[in-house]
């Protein structure tokens, strides 16, 4: 008789260890799920490759290295991007004291540039570049370190001992 009772009071419910497990399980499946949100959203706000701006960079760079002659890399010129757009550059172009040295002010406009990227850039570089050199500019300039140089070691009145 006692079996018959025992299975009249026992219900067909879960146990406690079995309704802590199931929670457990649930909790860390929902912390999971929440951090996986928020990294979604967060990468739905950068661009959609880390280094694709700074790829389109190298590219328009590049088409100034490419210019041997100064006035072409004066005005400049237009490239497709990586990223589907369309990038003009210009570059303002002034000789420094030494020679073939320029110091090259780049400007870059993107149209159609992904969300995340700026729509102009302009950075200075300085660049060698003896192509771009006037001859007479260089003899000029070559003089005048010779002198300079004459001056500071006194080679023209002889050694200093």
């Amino acid at each position: 008789m006692k079996a018959a009772s025992d299975k009249q009071n026992s219900r067909g419910g879960f146990s406690f260890i079995e309704v802590l497990v199931a929670s457990a399980i649930f909790i860390l499946s929902a912390a999971m799920l929440t951090d996986v949100i928020a990294t979604a959203l967060i990468l739905r706000d950068r661009p959609s490759s880390p280094g694709l701006f700074e790829e389109d960079l190298k590219i328009v760079r590049q088409q100034l290295l490419l210019e041997t002659n100064y006035q072409d890399a004066i005005s400049g010129g237009d490239v497709e991007t990586i990223g589907g757009g369309r990038a003009s550059w210009e570059a303002a172009i002034e000789p420094t004291e030494m020679v073939n040295l320029f110091e090259v002010t780049f400007s870059i406009r993107f149209s159609d540039p992904d969300q995340a990227y700026p729509t102009t850039h302009t950075e200075r570089l300085f660049l060698l570049r003896p192509t771009w050199s006037d001859a007479a500019d260089r003899s000029i300039l070559l003089e005048d370190k010779r002198q300079l140089m004459e001056q500071r070691r006194s080679f023209s009145g002889g050694f200093n001992r």
